[in-house]
């Protein structure tokens, strides 16, 4: 439930980020599944080198390929799978810097907001304890939160 309640502040506080985030994961998805299904025309090509008995799935390939223009060989199939690839690998980097600046923005608010509540403490609070043990454990503990975001995420 604590992790339900996290994410909707997540959302609350930065609604672009997290849009941005699950429609880089989507566009990932979505490449890597059409990368993925352009090695099948690619396979049955090279087993039924002469046209017969290809699976639907290469026949429908094929089919928008010629619709688009492009000849339905062998070397063209083999280049939209490598161009899918590279695409995939494109957007799985688009979407690791979306997670890193999502978590560096998440960082930042917390660092400032623990901060700020540091020094408005009273002088008893830091008379009574040692400032350097208290000062490394908030920088640890608030480092493992914005963390949390990605092990959520």
């Amino acid at each position: 439930m604590k992790s339900v309640q996290f994410i909707i502040e997540i959302f609350q506080k930065y609604p672009r980020l997290c849009i941005i985030n699950i429609l880089t994961s989507i566009m990932m998805s979505f490449v890597g599944a059409l990368a993925l299904l352009s090695l099948s025309p690619i396979i049955d090509m090279f087993l039924h080198q002469d046209g017969q008995g290809l699976s639907s799935l290469t026949l429908k390939v094929t089919a928008v390929m010629r619709a688009l223009g492009i000849p339905a060989t062998l070397p063209w199939e083999m280049g939209l799978m490598v161009f899918l690839v590279i695409a995939a690998s494109a957007a799985q980097v688009l979407g690791n810097h979306v997670i890193v600046v999502t978590t560096h923005a998440l960082h930042k608010d917390l660092m400032i907001g623990c901060f700020e509540d540091f020094f408005r403490a009273k002088w008893l609070f830091f008379s009574g304890n040692e400032q350097g043990k208290i000062f490394n454990t908030l920088n640890r503990e608030l480092a493992c939160v914005g963390d949390g975001l990605i092990s959520i995420g």
